[in-house]
């Protein structure tokens, strides 16, 4: 990410687990008939790919493994303090 950012720049990340999508899928009505295909799931779980075929809603997306990642909020903030920290000292 330093590459594409200006010097003191600052990026936005957004994880999503991959249950989540399970999870937002079942709060529409009309995508739930997502949920009885289980080819659908199987992608979700297994390669965390979400493909929606519904126009004008969120269609697709790539949700983390939560137990296999080594990215969890907790961490992350703890990086970005010592990030910031180290990035933001005088010179």
């Amino acid at each position: 990410m330093r590459r594409v950012l200006k010097p003191q720049g600052t990026a936005f990340v957004a994880l999503m687990p991959r249950n989540g999508f399970i999870r937002r899928t079942l709060a529409e009505p009309d995508e739930r008939r997502h949920l009885t295909q289980p080819e659908f799931i199987a992608r979700i779980l297994e390669q965390g790919v979400f493909i929606n075929d519904v126009p004008g809603r969120f269609t697709n997306g790539y949700g983390i493994n939560p137990p296999k990642s080594r990215l969890t909020s907790s961490s992350m903030a703890s990086r970005w303090r010592r990030y910031s920290l180290r990035r933001n000292r005088p010179e």
